[in-house]
């Protein structure tokens, strides 16, 4: 076992003098792993000691001036149309489903639907085809970030557990000033990925629901099964007054993607089925099963016509974890071999028309499209765009490398986006601008 060795100096650490002989105290996933690595002192002193470092920093006034003329530029003049503020006021409910993929959208594997439900849902919904996974150091709770603030994340450290301090002009600030209840839930506990404190202090939610608000009755995949899940999240928002914003991911689709057999319903030859692009087909056939559950419980509970559902991939599975497994597989037509960054992003309310947008974006666009629709102007607060109304068609993924049809100048501002977000976290740009207190 590792000894570490810190300083217990309190006036240093409040002083920012404190001196951690151990380099390699980077941060677990785990509170439990950090604290057995650290010991409960010093894992205490050592996070009070990098707070107060990044509290008590002073923000660079050329990387403000920087991020001030990014989001400037970032920041289009458009007509508006039809969509603007046509679900205002109404509940919002995000669905973030693990590791969706957008090639399965539409697809079918043996003449069978992978995803029968989502493939209805898009006839009455708004459906981006085109949009590209951005997550940088992390996967999921990198989602959790950019769903909320509309900001890229950090690609040297996991933003959320190393910058949970750090406050964005959110989404769920910006419903909170519309009168809206926030809410974040996981089926996992809060200490996790840190999750619980950032979604709370960076993000803003007025509420947070972690692992002891359910039932554990049911494991699926890689934990609590997504039909309990909807079963418990929904009868919970039955019970809230409206308006309220609601965000809820999914585990059961989560890599490796092995549920048991009882859960697996298309019937696939036995090599592919022992595969994990088989496994993957299973895993996401479920998970649509279950969004078709939780339409279902929002209607029983009368919720349907005064809420839309935003439901979107948190990054890509199996072509990005398993492309060896995808390479061996041997199934007819072509569609399913492409490694791209796609996830799908599917928008459902009563009033909003169905239309399918293909314009290449990509995951921090959200915040900016949804309040579109909700009738909140977002101004320069995200680094998204609103995909409802924008001239332009394309986007940025990590390592800088860009898709879709940019100019000459897009392309140069799409390649410093990343640093920008850096520089934006980094500096705790929100506060040190007074657009957040």
């Amino acid at each position: 076992m590792a000894s570490y060795h810190y300083l217990f100096d309190i006036k240093g650490v409040l002083d920012g003098r404190v001196k951690f002989i151990q380099n390699d105290w980077q941060a677990s996933w785990s509170p439990a792993q950090r604290f057995s690595n650290r010991s409960p002192i010093g894992d205490h002193l050592y996070e009070a000691y990098k707070t107060l470092r990044k509290v008590n920093s002073t923000a660079n006034e050329n990387e403000i001036k920087e991020i001030n003329k990014w989001l400037l530029w970032n920041k289009e003049v458009t007509e508006d149309n039809e969509y603007k503020s046509i679900v205002r006021g109404k509940n919002v409910v995000f669905l973030q489903i693990e590791s969706l993929e957008n090639f399965v959208i539409n697809n079918k594997i043996y003449d069978q639907e992978i995803t029968p439900n989502l493939n209805n849902l898009i006839k009455e919904s708004l459906y981006f085809s085109n949009i590209h996974e951005q997550n940088n150091a992390g996967n999921s709770i990198d989602m959790d970030m950019m769903a909320a603030s509309g900001v890229l994340p950090l690609g040297d450290v996991i933003t959320y557990l190393e910058y949970p301090e750090v406050k964005y002009k959110s989404l769920p600030r910006l419903l909170e000033e519309q009168g809206y209840n926030t809410i974040l839930s996981h089926a996992e506990r809060a200490g996790d990925w840190n999750w619980a404190e950032a979604g709370k202090s960076a993000a803003g939610y007025n509420e947070i629901w972690d692992i002891r608000q359910y039932t554990i009755d049911e494991y699926a995949g890689f934990g609590l099964s997504d039909r309990s899940l909807y079963t418990q999240f929904s009868e919970k928002l039955s019970k809230l007054e409206s308006p309220f914003f609601a965000v809820i991911p999914t585990l059961t689709s989560h890599g490796p993607f092995d549920i048991a057999k009882k859960y697996r319903e298309l019937d696939l030859p036995k090599e592919l089925d022992e595969n994990k692009l088989g496994g993957y087909f299973q895993s996401v056939n479920y998970a649509d099963k279950q969004i078709g559950l939780f339409f279902s419980l929002l209607e029983k509970y009368n919720l349907l016509d005064n809420t839309i559902v935003v439901i979107y991939g948190d990054h890509g599975g199996v072509h990005k974890y398993y492309m060896e497994d995808v390479e061996a597989s041997n199934i007819p037509g072509e569609w399913w071999k492409e490694k791209d960054s796609k996830v799908p992003l599917i928008v459902y309310g009563k009033d909003i028309k169905e239309k399918t947008i293909d314009v290449n974006g990509g995951q921090i666009d959200i915040v900016p499209t949804v309040s579109y629709l909700l009738g909140i102007d977002t101004k320069d607060y995200c680094m998204g765009r609103n995909l409802l109304t924008t001239k332009r068609d394309a986007t940025v993924i990590k390592d800088e490398i860009i898709i879709g049809n940019p100019s000459k100048e897009e392309e140069i501002m799409l390649k410093e986006a990343y640093d920008i977000a850096d520089k934006i976290i980094k500096n705790n740009y929100y506060v040190n601008t007074n657009k957040v207190d």
